[in-house]
């Protein structure tokens, strides 16, 4: 059986997020801030001592990582990727992935397309806009390529995969797959498969021009909260939750299942 696993590569430093938050943040900062949220509630983790507070820029480390993940079954990685109309973001580890001849695990990418907000405030003021159109779908498709040629990249039925997140929140999403369909065939690929993530809304591919979805877990249905209204941070009733995802009808429509083995600073049992 094969395993994908989303995969954020967000744990180094980068010019944008030391404008926003800080010189040097980290994901890490994050991390260290958690705090217990109901007793027993093991907050923060702490990372080993044999890995430590890593950097994502470490070439040997990733190469380290990947081996360990493949020789635990997951053997395959989907990347986060930020290009917002050719203002790239956090692709140092992907280029570092991209071109390793120690990696094994086979990838592909997921376009974050959003713009990027000041997550500490309210949400009317990107700091990074994406700006869509046209032209943008044939810049962001020519950069793809050099991904897509990897050998690790992961193809079906010939055509490379391609994720795009909350594809409901893409103003022009139909376009863009119209664009990437055609130039995908006049590169010499049968075509492209994209998929689209159920991140906050579950809607046949087809919508978007897509052909498959892909559920993200957890659901964040109102009826599983434990907290009020306006509580942060969210907290879900993890039995409820599962109960819900593992009893959902099949759809009329091809959907990848997921699994979440984690999420504890956002889940609990109920009191």
């Amino acid at each position: 059986m094969n395993f994908t696993a989303f995969y954020l590569p967000q744990f180094h430093p980068v010019p944008e997020n030391d404008a926003i938050y800080g010189p040097g943040f980290t994901e890490w900062d994050n991390v260290r801030q958690a705090k217990p949220l109901f007793n027993g509630h093991y907050e923060p983790h702490i990372p080993h001592p044999s890995i430590g507070y890593y950097s994502l820029l470490d070439e040997q480390f990733l190469e380290d990582q990947h081996a360990l993940a493949y020789a635990f079954g997951v053997n395959s990685f989907c990347y986060y990727y930020y290009n917002f109309a050719g203002h790239k973001v956090l692709e140092q580890p992907l280029i570092k992935i991209n071109r390793s001849h120690q990696i094994k695990n086979s990838f592909c990418l997921c376009w974050v397309h959003t713009s990027w907000y000041d997550n500490r405030k309210a949400p009317n003021n990107p700091f990074i806009l994406q700006e869509y159109s046209v032209e943008n779908a044939a810049k962001l498709f020519a950069d793809l390529k050099k991904y897509w040629h990897n050998p690790r990249y992961i193809l079906i039925d010939g055509c490379p995969l391609f994720v795009i997140w909350a594809p409901e929140r893409h103003p022009q999403i139909k376009a863009y797959a119209e664009v990437f369909r055609y130039l995908a065939k006049r590169s010499g690929w049968p075509g492209i498969f994209l998929a689209g993530v159920e991140a906050y809304l579950s809607a046949p591919p087809q919508l978007f021009g897509l052909d498959a979805m892909i559920e993200f877990a957890p659901s964040w249905r109102r009826e599983d909260h434990v907290s009020l209204p306006g509580e942060k941070p969210v907290r879900i009733d993890y039995q409820k939750t599962l109960n819900f995802m593992l009893h959902k009808p099949k759809p009329p429509y091809t959907r990848v299942r997921c699994a979440f083995p984690s999420w504890v600073t956002l889940l609990s049992k109920a009191a």
